[in-house]
């Protein structure tokens, strides 16, 4: 019966904040895109969704700067092309899939999506899935990681601020009446630690990490895969902890100076 579950290997994510950090509202905890730290049962945490935005969007990253030549606009390896997560809006489909109006178009307020791919599903036969949806899951297919909230390490002391921000009216140079709102920071110099989990081999489902799936009547999915220089460890190495390393800012208030970041992956 062993045999048959799931091997995870486990690894120490710690977070240290390096200029404060924005905490989001207690309400629409996982839906707000400014929520790097959230409250629950009034404890600071960073949610697993903030971690997880914050390394799909390195690992993309680096499969454009490794692996895209911007002057040819082409890519140099095959099924590495990362994909917009999500549902596409009407314009982003016009811009995959209409190539004669990609090609007629010169206006640039409308951004060309050569870098991206449409968003990976299994439920199309012959469509790759991506690198980052290969470790972070891809609509409704499951990936190889389970990516852990940070919590407060022990021994912190007072770990947040209340600050305050007034709007000013440009013409009159004078504060807006109803305008000065408060915001909470984490303190920079905080520690979060977590338990990320990393799929090694499942058996049942025939998934071998660095290996690609095979979903039956689909074939093969993970076609960047094919190419041998990728293995476990090189995936480890550049997608797990090269990219959640090279993490730098996550969460709002940027042009606050929030957000900044140090992150560190360990074998435990």
């Amino acid at each position: 019966m062993s045999a048959l579950l799931p091997q995870w290997k486990e690894y120490t994510v710690t977070l240290e904040t390096l200029s404060p950090l924005h905490i989001g509202a207690t309400r629409d905890v996982f839906t707000s895109i400014e929520n790097s730290i959230v409250r629950l049962q009034n404890q600071a945490i960073v949610p697993s969704t903030t971690l997880k935005g914050a390394w799909r969007n390195q690992i993309e990253r680096f499969l454009i700067g490794e692996y895209f030549d911007a002057s040819k606009k082409e890519w140099r390896k095959a099924g590495v092309q990362p994909c917009i997560p999500g549902r596409a809006s009407d314009d982003e489909k016009r811009i995959l899939n209409d190539k004669q109006w990609v090609e007629a178009k010169k206006r640039v307020e409308i951004r060309e999506y050569r870098e991206y791919k449409e968003p990976c599903t299994y439920n199309k036969y012959g469509d790759p899935i991506c690198p980052a949806c290969y470790l972070l899951g891809a609509q409704t297919l499951l990936g190889f990681v389970r990516v852990p909230f940070l919590k407060l390490a022990e021994g912190q002391g007072r770990t947040d601020e209340e600050l305050y921000s007034l709007r000013i009216d440009r013409e009159t140079e004078t504060g807006v009446e109803g305008a000065n709102r408060s915001w909470y920071v984490v303190n920079e110099k905080i520690k979060f630690v977590g338990t990320l989990q990393v799929l090694q081999r499942d058996d049942l489902r025939h998934w071998t990490l660095g290996q690609a799936r095979n979903l039956g009547a689909r074939g093969k999915v993970d076609r960047w895969l094919d190419d041998p220089a990728w293995s476990a460890q090189t995936i480890y190495e550049k997608l797990i902890k090269g990219c959640l390393e090279n993490i730098q800012v996550i969460g709002g208030f940027r042009s606050k100076d929030c957000g900044k970041v140090k992150i560190t992956v360990t074998e435990k």
